[in-house]
């Protein structure tokens, strides 16, 4: 199995950016990250990049893929931990961060989560499962008190139980999957999820385009969100059964065959317009529904071949 991946970034609607992202590939092997530095407490962004440069920096110093993914994960997760709370004793502030983090090899997907930042699992038919937050209102939903549609929109939205940062360590979720090649997941903060579906995330996963689908999602939604969203920042991986293509990318001499000969053989039949679908998402079911007005974008590029991305912290896009 090889990963593409990509990912985008929008300060959405506030003065700052607390949202943070970090993707790491070296081969078959990827890191994604997402960070939401806590509005509600000052010093969010500091808390979010530190947990992206610790990210970033046990991925360089690892040998991939590593031995053991969940305590590679939960390293990073408890050192970023470690280091939210000194930068906040030496600053004089409380920063705080959600994480989600998913690491990925050839035959497996292994990911962790802290607060209310999502991994959606998408395969075949669409929407497999999702994270559950740490916040009032996944209790509220579990309790039967509200729906899934409600939980964007309730005045407790911003209510969580876990964070990276504060007196006591966090728990930590972990879970993981073996991977067939249509399997896609979607990493994100609450400033997507509140407005972005999940059909539309599904459909972003079959596009031939998948960076800039990423990059028209997260415009979407700072365009639904308007000028008092909230930040927004997406981190997306999907598998596929051929090697890579592009910088740092291969695809296999047989597959190329086939290619050519499926185009000889069958040159009288046209493709209709639009774009051709890696695998098939149907029955997704629907997330928050969206509202409207405006998008900030730029760019950025996802690492490859052993080298990683950080998001930049400022209204942006970027992946591959």
């Amino acid at each position: 199995m090889a990963w593409d991946t990509a990912f985008a970034e929008n300060i959405g609607g506030r003065d700052e950016q607390q949202d943070r992202v970090c993707v790491c590939e070296s081969g078959a092997n990827v890191l994604l990250c997402v960070a939401d530095g806590m509005g509600g407490h000052k010093g969010g962004a500091v808390a979010s990049q530190i947990l992206a440069e610790t990210a970033q920096e046990h991925w360089d110093k690892a040998k991939h893929p590593v031995k053991d993914p969940r305590a590679f994960l939960e390293g990073i997760a408890m050192d970023a931990h470690s280091r939210i709370n000194t930068a906040g004793e030496e600053q004089g502030i409380e920063p705080r961060s959600t994480c989600v983090l998913l690491y990925g090899t050839e035959s497996s997907a292994y990911w962790i989560w802290i607060g209310d930042s999502r991994l959606y699992r998408f395969r075949d038919d669409g929407l497999r499962e999702r994270t559950k937050d740490h916040s009032v209102i996944q209790m509220l939903l579990e309790m039967g008190k509200i729906t899934e549609d409600e939980m964007a929109t309730h005045p407790d939205q911003n209510r969580l139980l876990q964070s990276l940062g504060g007196d006591k360590d966090p728990e930590i979720a972990y879970d993981s999957v073996s991977l067939s090649e249509n399997h896609g997941f979607v990493l994100c903060s609450d400033g997507f999820w509140e407005t972005v579906t999940t059909d539309e995330m599904g459909e972003a996963l079959t596009s031939t385009n998948l960076s800039g689908e990423i990059k028209s999602l997260v415009a979407k939604a700072a365009e639904r969100g308007g000028s008092t969203g909230d930040n927004i920042a997406a981190a997306v991986g999907r598998v596929k059964a051929s090697g890579r293509t592009g910088a740092g990318r291969t695809i296999t001499v047989g597959i190329l065959l086939i290619i050519a000969a499926a185009a000889a053989a069958f040159a009288s039949f046209a493709l209709l317009p639009g774009e051709e679908k890696l695998w098939p998402i149907d029955g997704a079911k629907s997330g928050a529904s969206p509202t409207a007005p405006p998008p900030s974008t730029g760019g950025a590029s996802a690492g490859t071949s052993g080298s990683g991305a950080l998001g930049s912290g400022s209204s942006g896009t970027g992946g591959q």
